[in-house]
């Protein structure tokens, strides 16, 4: 029997239905055909020269000789011959040189496969390429665990030149077979007729699915290490921007952290404003001991002086020193005495 891909028979319904008839009409064959009583036939022996005709009706066979061959007939040999088959089914029989014969040994397994198990032997046993030729299997005997499977060719050419000229002789079909086994006549098998080149481009569709899957896991590392390739790139470039902000947000705070320290000394007037400030408003017999600016921006300044209520008097008078006060006096051993001033914080 054929053997072929599941998803060529499915997508060929007719291909399939083909060679499920062919099958069976194999099987058919290869069964013993009992009583013959009533049986109607025509055998046209195509001999080298003349054409021989056993006409069987019942148990009555008759013979005649036409001492032309099948293609030199001409008309009236042709219309001789349409009278003779008239109403019994005719096979045209071919001999040597017409025909090849050939043995062939098969596992007793191949029993149950056979058309397919001969057809895969063709490209070896045939004489021409498988193509150009039809065949027939002829007998099969078993031997131990061996099958020895008779084979008989015939060239397709000649065979359709043959049913050429029957077509003119008579409506009916005419089955061709080899003449020492009428009952298996010549087929094409187009199931079965898959040379290597054929098995070759099936096997490369399986090949290239069955490598397809192979992939899958090597395309899933390779994605994955793309992925992760393309990941860590990304977190690369997040990671310098954040680098990068994050020194920004350090200066940004640092400069912060700056202006708010200078902030006290924003609007103040300098030190050398001061000293003048001072000098001018201290009675003359007062002089300046000290003076400090405070990180709050407040002025301290100590004056020793023998007349507190007249410096206090001057120095309030003063805009450069808001809201200034008395926060320490000491004493003096000359009659006068060391106050310290502090003016409110800016």
């Amino acid at each position: 029997m054929t053997v072929a891909l599941a998803g060529s028979l499915l997508d060929h319904p007719a291909q399939f239905l083909r060679w499920w008839l062919g099958e069976l009409a194999d099987l058919w064959s290869l069964l013993p055909i009992k009583g013959s009583i009533g049986r109607r036939y025509s055998h046209i022996y195509l001999e080298p020269g003349c054409v021989i005709v056993d006409r069987r009706i019942g148990p009555q066979v008759d013979r005649f000789v036409e001492q032309r061959a099948f293609d030199a007939l001409g008309a009236d040999g042709q219309s001789e011959l349409q009278e003779l088959t008239n109403g019994a089914p005719a096979t045209l029989l071919l001999s040597s040189p017409d025909i090849y014969s050939i043995s062939l040994s098969l596992p007793a397994i191949a029993r149950s496969r056979l058309t397919s198990a001969v057809s895969l032997q063709m490209p070896i046993i045939a004489p021409l390429k498988p193509d150009l030729l039809s065949w027939s299997i002829t007998a099969v005997r078993r031997e131990a665990n061996q099958l020895q499977v008779d084979i008989v060719m015939a060239k397709r050419a000649t065979l359709d030149s043959l049913r050429a000229i029957s077509e003119e002789i008579s409506a009916d079909s005419w089955a061709i077979a080899p003449a020492h086994a009428p009952e298996h006549p010549f087929k094409d098998y187009e199931g079965a007729r898959r040379t290597p080149s054929a098995w070759a481009k099936e096997l490369r569709w399986v090949g290239l699915a069955v490598l397809a899957l192979c992939s899958i896991p090597f395309t899933i590392i390779v994605a994955g290490a793309l992925l992760t390739a393309r990941a860590d790139g990304q977190a690369d470039r997040l990671r310098d921007q954040a680098s990068e902000k994050r020194s920004a947000i350090q200066t940004a705070v640092r400069l912060e952290d700056q202006r708010r320290a200078a902030a006290p000394l924003f609007g103040q007037a300098d030190a050398a404003t001061l000293l003048n400030e001072l000098v001018e408003r201290l009675p003359p017999s007062d002089w300046l001991r000290s003076l400090e600016r405070r990180p709050s921006g407040a002025i301290s300044f100590t004056v020793s002086t023998g007349d507190e209520a007249a410096l206090d008097a001057a120095l309030r008078q003063s805009d450069l020193l808001p809201g200034v006060h008395v926060s320490d006096q000491t004493p003096a051993a000359d009659g006068h005495s060391d106050v310290t001033y502090e003016t409110d914080p800016r």
